[in-house]
């Protein structure tokens, strides 16, 4: 199946009302983690069950909604191991990809087209006005996504991690 008909069948699926429904408490539940903690990280996300939206495509190994902070220029990642297809939640946001010498950026709207980002490309949230949620699919399963985050022009890694799996560098 090809990437644009994955987007429009995972855009039509986050459009189901139970989906909206769990992904609304989701969203709610993840702002209030960010807000109760504001020395904490970067963001917060959880795995959602792959049945919620009904049946998907084998490329679809994993469901996420992240928590972006608001006034926190994210730094630069990139998951070697998954394609990643994200999906604006409650409000706009801006993401940033970079193509080999710099950053592309694209505006996300609810209910909008989304952004897939292809494996190992290097993806970053700039400092946003306000939180923002996402819906992410990745090609792997949860236990299984390695995120790395480092510099795309050094190409230098600052860290490696599993979201949910064991230590990738163990």
């Amino acid at each position: 199946m090809d990437d644009g008909h994955i987007m429009g069948l995972l855009a039509n699926r986050l459009a189901k009302p139970e989906v909206v429904a769990a992904l609304d408490r989701t969203a709610e539940e993840l702002l209030a983690e960010l807000k109760s903690d504001v020395a904490d990280g970067k963001s917060t996300f959880r795995s959602l069950p792959l049945g919620l939206y009904g049946g998907l495509p084998p490329e679809i190994g994993s469901a996420w909604a992240f928590a972006l902070r608001k006034s926190f220029a994210h730094p630069p990642e990139r998951h070697p191991n998954s394609i990643q297809r994200m999906f604006a939640w409650g409000t706009s946001g801006e993401f940033e990809v970079w193509d080999g010498g710099q950053w592309r950026r694209q505006q996300l709207h609810p209910g909008g087209v989304g952004l897939s980002i292809p494996a190992d490309s290097w993806h970053r949230a700039p400092a946003l006005d306000e939180d923002w949620v996402v819906a992410s699919f990745h090609t792997v399963g949860p236990n299984d996504l390695i995120e790395i985050v480092g510099d795309p022009a050094s190409g230098e890694v600052g860290s490696t991690r599993a979201y949910l799996g064991a230590d990738p560098t163990a």
